[in-house]
């Protein structure tokens, strides 16, 4: 959907005056915030390499396209850059059994 085809109530916004310090009867300490409907928002912001919270897109897919960006980036000698968020992700599996298999997979060491 493209800007032009936006409809009109998607492009309306709710402004709320929010208080920036100081006086609160000076009305020269607020600022207006717009806040606008979401589809709107994600309409513009959702990039291609955006998989979480999408129903076509998920862990293998994502999973799938880093291999090969580092395959294509090793193929041309040329450098990756990897950021993963771990935060949260081994909270509900047993430890133990995940630090065996790392083991049986060469993972061994301070990494260990």
């Amino acid at each position: 959907m493209s800007e032009a085809t936006v409809p009109e109530k998607l492009k309306t916004a709710i402004v709320i005056p929010t208080h920036t310090g100081r006086s609160y009867k000076d009305t020269c300490n607020y600022r207006p915030i717009s806040i606008l409907p979401s589809l709107h928002k994600i309409n513009k912001s959702i990039s291609d390499n955006q998989f979480g919270f999408q129903k076509t897109k998920g862990t293998k897919i994502a999973i799938e396209k880093c291999a090969q960006t580092v395959n294509d980036a090793l193929d041309n000698k040329s450098s990756v850059l990897l950021f993963v968020d771990l935060k949260k992700a081994f909270d509900t599996i047993d430890h133990k059994i995940l630090l065996e298999k790392l083991f049986a997979n060469g993972m061994r060491g301070t990494m260990h």
